[in-house]
């Protein structure tokens, strides 16, 4: 209240005092009112540490490199927020008590440099922290000196007479700076200013919530302001801007140094036209570059700090400016809504040179200047979320389609099993790369291990699964359908051999595609009710044509592919009509049980064809070669298949009548006398007799030695050799036989033979070298077939190595005998380089039928 005794001015100006601290605090206690209701909005909760950051950066003035320290000690319940900024002025210190912003918003586009508001409503969401707030700081009193000074901003005040008594005494506080101390000394480079918050579980929480997205985004707001030298978190995580190096003209890269991961580097694209610039964070080595996605929780818009709620932008690059209109004071948009304002104007000119950025991001990929991986990230690009500051319209027909088009034929994507970037449509806008598409992640795979084998342009191996979540309009997805519709046009299996990529070990072969297919069509319910209703035609007969699979049955499996080719010669191609017997459908794509050809059924068959084709020969039809010959073949084959009769009824008992004509049965007759003669010739009873007589000479015959069998056997490999064995093998007939016949040229054939033995040599020592119970470390050649220094479950022993080509083993060396008269060696052979094993005495009693041995 005002004194009676004063004057009517000191009355008129307490009492405009008294309404403008009023208007303040009712101003104050909306703003923290709006405040609590949304005190669990993660959005706010992320956004106080931004605003300390701009404030912190604003007080510099781009006179210095701005230096920040942020510290949150959770068992003090404290956050500090200290910066080197510039000395408070009366000015923004009666701003920031009574909430009001001491900078202008409004500036001119080109300019680029410009603060965001200093102290203004949008540092009110910082007492979300707590509403009790420490400031300890300097005040600038004159030119010649300064002072310090502490301050509590007390917001805790549950009405408007609460919040006035904390402004009021705020006031009190400022009005007595005048009587403290100057400062001596003061130094600028300091963290002269510091906020200390004092908080409580809660608040805890939000402290590093905010943190958090300040580690998420700082370093891109860093490489965009660049005068922020230096943030520290606890004094352990510290972020220094290294700088940044141009690396073409227009494109920059930022080093940013962190403590706990080292370096990360932003790559950004500034416009000369606009106050515009983009930016993707990267690994750089050398002249590789790989782009980084952005975190899902980044925002993409920024005005030099992150537009909290912008992660739904649906952009792969963040787009920045400090000329933004910024929509509302919550700073979570720009306005870009259909109304033709200054402010939407500049907002959609910047946006569109961001886009234009984007572009040239595009193209700098195929510029080979530098080698770009990861580049599927730059093809995340759709329709963002339904934000309220934006025109959906505008954004899509100015923004996304343009963009998109570009993209569908800029070289930028990473082929499979090439080095090369492709576009994904060519310049006549036919398709040159396919991306395998399907919301099941097994599927999807498996239509990429198909789509390897079938297409030369698909993307990376370890990039389809992400391209699969990117897709946009325009983009050819690789579908089951698409497989589908591929077979149906090709028509024949021997067609998709030729479409599969010999090069690729994949699949077998191309039925083992096709079963993969299959099973994935099983696996995916729209493709199979699409099999079943549509008359496509993706299943092959066992002619290899593909057919629609109403038409095809499942062969029984007991039908010899001899009666098929009959059946067909009559004038019926049963395979037509049969799914290919290496084919397997299951699940909702299967072919009904029912429908199963059998025996039974393909002999019911030739037994119509046959009476047709009789019937017509008895009505005076003359019968082609061919169908006569199909007869023969039939007889014969029913013949020798008598247990087959039953299924084929009255043809097979009329099968001379019905299938022979004059000139066959008197083959037959000739047949069957020159048989008659054979059996008596060999004094056989039957066929069956004659069949094993011969089959014991032909083995005879085979086993009968040949000169070359002898020197291989023998292992002889000189002229004096060849004369030692003819004397040790004088009685043995077949043997010296054998011998006699050896001239000297062939003794050239002995080279042949020390191979062979050097051949059986390596192959026992490899194969004994497999076996744990062997040990052939100090394995030494004793003579030309004899082995010594092996162990045997460590036991010494010897061996005889022996060639087993022409089906035997002879032993001829002395050595040979001597060391087989130990019982605890042993004798190995090599039958022609593919069967190697010990020789055993039983196999030897068994083959020869010896049963007496003299000792």
């Amino acid at each position: 209240m005002t004194d009676s005794n004063s004057t009517i001015k000191e009355q008129f100006l307490e009492t405009e005092k008294d309404i403008f601290v009023k208007a303040v605090s009712g101003n104050i206690y909306s703003l923290m009112n709006n405040l609590r209701n949304s005190s669990s909005d993660t959005l706010y909760q992320r956004r106080w540490v931004w605003e300390l950051l701009q404030n912190a950066m604003d007080t510099t003035n781009n006179e210095r490199d701005t230096l920040i320290s942020i510290k949150l000690d959770s068992e003090d319940f404290t956050l500090s927020f200290a910066h080197n900024g510039n000395p408070f002025t009366v000015d923004n210190i009666m701003r920031l008590v009574h909430q009001q912003s001491s900078k202008p918003r409004k500036v001119i586009m080109k300019e680029r440099k410009r603060t965001i508001g200093k102290f203004g409503t949008g540092f009110i969401t910082t007492h979300l922290l707590s509403e009790k707030v420490t400031l300890k700081s300097t005040i600038r009193a004159n030119e010649n000196g300064h002072k310090y000074f502490e301050l509590l901003l007390d917001r805790s005040g549950q009405n408007e007479s609460e919040l006035y008594n904390g402004i009021k005494n705020a006031r009190e506080v400022l009005l007595s700076l005048d009587l403290l101390p100057d400062v001596e000394r003061y130094n600028n480079d300091e963290m002269n200013t510091k906020f200390i918050y004092h908080l409580d579980e809660n608040s805890i929480e939000t402290a590093k919530i905010g943190m958090e997205d300040l580690r998420r985004c700082l370093p891109f707001t860093m490489a965009f302001v660049k005068s922020i030298s230096q943030v520290s978190l606890n004094n352990k995580l510290i972020y220094k801007y290294l700088g940044a190096e141009e690396i073409t003209k227009g494109f920059f890269l930022h080093k940013i140094n962190i403590t706990d991961t080292g370096n990360r580097y932003i790559l950004t694209l500034e416009s000369e036209k606009e106050d515009a610039t983009i930016a993707i964070e990267v690994l750089v080595e050398d002249k590789k570059i790989t782009l980084i996605p952005l975190d899902e929780n980044c925002s993409r818009l920024y005005c030099n700090y992150p537009f909290i709620g912008t992660e739904d932008f649906h952009i792969p690059v963040v787009f920045n400016s400090s000329s933004f209109n910024v929509y509302q004071e919550r700073r979570n948009g720009i306005i870009l809504k259909d109304a033709d304002t200054e402010e939407i104007r500049e907002n959609k000119i910047i946006i569109k040179e961001c886009a234009n950025l984007y572009k040239s991001l595009i193209q700098f990929i195929g510029t080979n200047v530098y080698e770009i991986k990861e580049t599927y990230i730059l093809a995340d690009i759709n329709q963002p979320f339904n934000y309220e500051w934006l025109s959906k319209k505008w954004y899509d027909t100015e923004i996304l389609k343009p963009i998109q088009k570009y993209l569908l034929h800029a070289p930028f994507v990473e082929v499979n099993n090439s080095d090369e970037k492709s576009n994904i449509l060519q310049e006549d806008e036919s398709i040159k790369i396919w991306f395998p598409a399907n919301k099941d992640i097994k599927i999807l795979e498996n239509i990429w291990l198909l789509a390897s084998n079938w297409l030369t342009f698909i993307p990376k191996d370890y990039q389809y699964k992400k391209w699969n979540q990117n897709l946009f309009e325009g983009c050819p997805k690789l579908t089951i359908a698409v497989f589908c519709n591929g077979l149906n046009k090709l028509g024949k299996i021997n067609e998709l051999e030729n479409k599969l990529q010999t090069n690729i070990s994949s699949f077998k072969n191309s039925i083992e595609w096709l079963n993969t297919l299959y099973s994935i069509i099983d696996n995916d319910a729209d493709s199979t009710k699409k099999i079943n209703t549509n008359k496509i035609a993706i299943f092959p007969n066992q002619n290899g044509d593909f057919t629609i699979k109403s038409h095809l049955s499942l062969d029984g499996g007991d039908i010899p592919e001899e009666l098929k080719n009959i059946l067909a010669r009559l004038g019926v191609d049963c395979r037509k009509k049969l799914l290919h017997k290496d084919v397997f459908l299951d699940g909702g794509i299967a072919i009904d049980r029912e429908k199963v050809v059998e025996f039974k059924n393909i002999a019911s068959q030739i037994k119509d064809q046959v009476i047709i084709h009789y019937s017509n020969k008895m009505k005076g039809v003359v019968l082609s070669e061919n169908v006569l010959k199909t007869f023969r073949d039939l007889y014969f084959w029913l013949v020798e298949n008598p247990k087959a009769g039953d299924s084929f009824g009255e043809l097979y008992t009329n099968k001379e009548i019905w299938l022979l004509d004059g000139a066959t049965i008197k083959k037959i007759f000739e047949h069957n006398s020159k048989t008659k003669l054979l059996l008596e010739k060999y004094g056989a009873a039957d066929l069956d007799e004659l069949e094993n007589l011969l089959e014991k000479i032909e083995r005879k015959q085979k086993e009968s030695i040949s000169p070359f069998s002898a020197l291989t056997a023998l292992g002889i490999t000189s002229k004096d050799d060849l004369e030692k064995a003819i004397k040790e093998f004088a009685t043995d007939k077949e043997m010296s036989n054998a011998l006699q016949h050896i001239s000297i040229a062939d003794i050239e054939m002995l080279e042949a033979v020390l191979k062979m033995i050097e051949r059986s040599k390596l192959n026992i020592k490899n194969l004994l070298a497999l076996k744990s119970d062997y040990d052939c470390s100090r394995w030494t050649e004793d003579s030309l077939t004899t082995i010594s220094g092996v162990l045997k479950n460590g036991r010494s022993i010897k061996l005889v190595v022996r060639p087993g080509d022409g089906s035997q083993i002879i032993l001829f060396y002395p050595e040979e005998y001597k060391v087989l008269e130990d019982e605890n060696n042993e004798l190995w052979y090599d039958k022609e380089g593919k069967e190697q094993g010990e020789y055993f005495l039983g196999r030897f009693l068994k083959k020869t039928k010896v049963n007496r041995m003299p000792l």
